[in-house]
């Protein structure tokens, strides 16, 4: 009895050094965060001493204008009716008839401390052409007024990247840019002061170019806000994202860059009810519409290592379990304390990964914790188990395990799949192994207490079917 009771102790035993095992998984999930909000700050850093990530949006063409309004007042003190006129201002916003936008982007790497960030200059150029039919129309009607010229606004989402001083194109002129959006049109951007229309204004299409050379880091996106527009980007970067409510509609990636191309229309963006319906003078939602690129970096160290985290506890399962079939098969004696040995460093491999990961590229860095602690373990159970043939079998085990969760963490859309198929393999393959097996000769004295039982079963049915 005493026996038993050992045995069933040590199988408790073993499970609760498992879930103990929980706690220094955790204290490395925990590392993996600290580590990753380390990164974000020296991000930030990287961002405040070069500039932050680029939207542009526009341009967008603003103008001003006065309309004059008859108003009937009552003079009390002469008893009379009088009528007087009050001007009020009003804007009239454009959107462009055509956009054209294009961007080569070139990148560079900024260190800080041990990370690694990409950043890029991109040379952009807008042009296009705005119809000013809606302006003629407005000089047409009684009491409007042009007292300020007009301007065009472009909003830039941290000024702080524009590298030149823009000039721009305006219908055969060349006009300088100033910073700042007048009347808050934008937060931040520049604009161009027009030169004013009026009756003599010849046409109904003037066209723009505007040239730009900015530099940011992670995302570059503009507001497609023509009724229609064209937007082409080419970067020497080979690992875009691209991001944006609006599929490209062509594109094409290789380890020399990219290339992307968006084709959009105002039936899809429903750019001029936007502009029609806007009350206030802030067009900074058209932010939601941007489309562009994220420099993104090929490998998430930190995310990859979380991921790999997720199979930790699979990883000590499946080794104390191939150790207790060992223990009952070969008829051994190991020690609770030796299986915790054994799981403390299956812990530290992915300390090992961690650390290695920031310093050199993730496949090595995967590589060689997993010859570390192969290594080690095989080198400790060649002891444990009595056999260096078995510990050589336990390490090409542990070798293929690795192995297998590593091409997992390749398979980002099939991890789910393929994990759930390997535990049922799994599982296949220990009730193969076991099936045979008489667990009750496996406990001591549990063998004749079965039988007792069992023969106690079979006369109490004999003499139930007596009755």
């Amino acid at each position: 009895m005493k026996e038993k009771v050992n045995f069933m102790v040590k199988i408790a035993s073993i499970g609760f050094l498992a879930l103990i095992l929980l706690i220094p998984l955790g204290m490395i999930k925990n590392l993996v965060d600290e580590r990753s909000a380390y990164r974000g700050q020296a991000m930030e850093a990287v961002a405040q001493s070069w500039s932050e990530s680029q939207t542009l949006i526009g341009p967008i063409l603003v103008v001003p204008y006065n309309k004059a309004y008859t108003v009937q007042e009552w003079n009390e003190k002469k008893r009379v009716e009088t009528t007087k006129t009050i001007f009020q201002k009003h804007h009239l916003f454009l959107p462009p008839e055509e956009l054209n936008i294009t961007a080569h982007i070139n990148t560079e790497e900024r260190y800080k401390g041990i990370y690694t960030f990409p950043v890029y200059r991109a040379e952009t150029r807008l042009s296009g052409c705005f119809k000013i039919n809606d302006v003629k129309h407005l000089l047409e009607q009684d009491g409007v007024a042009f007292q300020t010229p007009p301007y065009l606004v472009i909003g830039i989402s941290d000024p702080r990247g524009i590298r030149t001083v823009p000039s721009m194109e305006w219908n055969g002129q060349t006009l300088r840019c100033e910073p700042g959006c007048p009347n808050n049109t934008l937060d931040t951007g520049i604009h161009a002061t027009l030169p004013t229309f009026t009756t003599d204004t010849e046409g109904t299409l003037i066209r723009f170019q505007l040239d730009l050379k900015l530099q940011g880091m992670g995302h570059f996106k503009v507001a497609p806000v023509g009724r229609s527009a064209l937007v082409h980007y080419q970067s020497d970067w080979p690992h875009p994202s691209f991001v944006g409510p609006y599929p490209t509609a062509r594109s094409q990636i290789n380890e020399k860059g990219f290339t992307s191309t968006w084709e959009i229309s105002h039936f899809a963006t429903n750019i001029r009810e936007t502009f029609n319906t806007t009350k206030a003078e802030n067009f900074d939602d058209l932010v939601h519409t941007a489309i562009g690129v994220q420099l993104i970096n090929p490998v998430d160290v930190y995310q990859i290592t979380e991921r790999a985290l997720k199979y930790g506890f699979l990883f000590v399962a499946l080794t104390f379990v191939v150790f207790f079939l060992f223990e009952i098969l070969k008829q051994l004696r190991i020690h609770p304390v030796q299986y915790g040995l054994v799981g403390i460093a299956l812990a530290l491999f992915f300390m090992l990964l961690l650390s290695l990961s920031e310093h050199i590229a993730f496949h090595w860095a995967y590589l060689i914790a997993t010859g570390a602690c192969v290594g080690l373990l095989t080198y400790y159970v060649a002891y444990v188990l009595g056999s260096l043939s078995r510990a050589t079998g336990f390490g090409l085990l542990l070798c293929i395990i690795y192995g297998t969760i590593y091409t997992l963490l390749q398979l980002e859309d099939l991890a789910l799949l393929t994990g759930s198929l390997l535990v049922f393999v799994v599982l296949g393959i220990i009730m193969t192994v076991t099936r045979k097996f008489d667990w009750y000769h496996l406990i001591p004295g549990s063998s004749a207490e079965a039988e007792e039982l069992q023969d106690a079963s079979i006369s109490a049915t004999v003499e139930n079917t007596e009755y």
